[in-house]
């Protein structure tokens, strides 16, 4: 029996069974990976404080039906393989203070995991497909990370009640809009002058940032494709049909100046509310306004007199 097996060994005499189950604790011993000399009945893994750079698929997978709380927080972990923690029963990971670029794949744990904890890493962006399977999901801390954009996370978050995201420089437009709508039952913590973009907007409080401000410095600034690319975005969140879809596409790309002007008015409505209906309604009362006015202008040609 090497000295290793011995330490190991050592460290696991300190754990114990709790009211919650094994508790299995290597905090600060200097681990490089995880161990794979693990009781199969352990319901809690602590390893905060080591030298882990990776999570690999067999570190966990299939191993432990009990494990539901996983501390990793304090390590040197850059990777994540996908698929980890399948066959687990995991609730919350603890994962902040580590060289993570990305969010992790949870997918494994989509049906049971609630609390996450991702502040200081180095994560820069985080996309819809990530978290939109997270059902469960009633905590996220993502503070300190060098995120510009964050996904809709009300949206596909339904039991979300706490959201950390200070210390983020975000590019304020209309993609952050939904965070003037936080509903009452979500602890929402951002920092008091959260925009890093526009530059100018550097030392304005978000309290007097107003959601038309928003809307207006997107469509000031979009260019065709990305106008093209956030319109598409946003008819694909309707309840149609593919047909439909490209149909109301059309629809929507007509001109260039009725379609900015469907598609800021879309905007300001709920996504939940927002069917193909409610942009036709829309699209026919920006043709009937434009019409007016272009018929006012007719008018005014035929009654004033011409300059001679």
């Amino acid at each position: 029996m090497n000295s290793q097996h011995l330490l190991w060994l050592l460290i696991c005499s300190l754990n114990f069974e709790n009211s919650f189950g094994l508790r299995v604790n290597v905090k600060n011993v200097g681990l490089i990976s995880v161990p794979s000399v693990i009781d199969p009945t352990v319901s809690q893994f602590l390893a905060s404080g080591n030298l882990i750079s990776t999570i690999h698929k067999s570190d966990f997978n299939d191993i432990y039906p009990n494990l539901s709380f996983i501390e990793l927080s304090g390590n040197e972990i850059v990777i994540i393989e996908s698929g980890c923690f399948r066959g687990t029963v995991l609730r919350q990971i603890e994962l902040q203070r580590n060289q993570l670029t990305a969010f992790p794949d949870l997918s494994e744990v989509k049906d049971t995991i609630e609390i996450i904890r991702l502040h200081r890493n180095n994560i820069t962006q985080i996309s819809k497909e990530e978290i939109a399977p997270l059902s469960k999901v009633t905590y996220i801390k993502l503070s300190n990370n060098p995120l510009v954009q964050l996904p809709e996370f009300t949206r596909f978050l339904a039991f979300l009640t706490d959201l950390y995201i200070r210390d983020i420089d975000l590019k304020c437009d209309s993609s952050t809009i939904w965070l003037k709508r936080i509903p009452d039952t979500l602890n929402l913590r951002l920092d008091n002058e959260p925009c890093s973009y526009p530059a100018e907007w550097r030392s304005i409080a978000w309290a007097n940032i107003t959601e038309d401000v928003l809307l207006q410095q997107t469509i000031g600034d979009l260019t065709l494709t990305e106008f093209y690319k956030q319109a598409r975005n946003l008819v694909s969140t309707m309840d149609i049909d593919k047909d439909s879809l490209d149909k109301t596409l059309r629809n929507v790309f007509l001109n260039g100046l009725s379609s900015k002007e469907i598609y800021k008015e879309c905007l300001k409505v709920n996504v939940d509310k927002l069917t193909s209906k409610a942009v036709t309604e829309i699209a026919s009362n920006i043709q009937a306004r434009n019409l007016m006015t272009e018929d006012r202008s007719m008018t005014a040609q035929q009654v004033l007199p011409r300059p001679l």
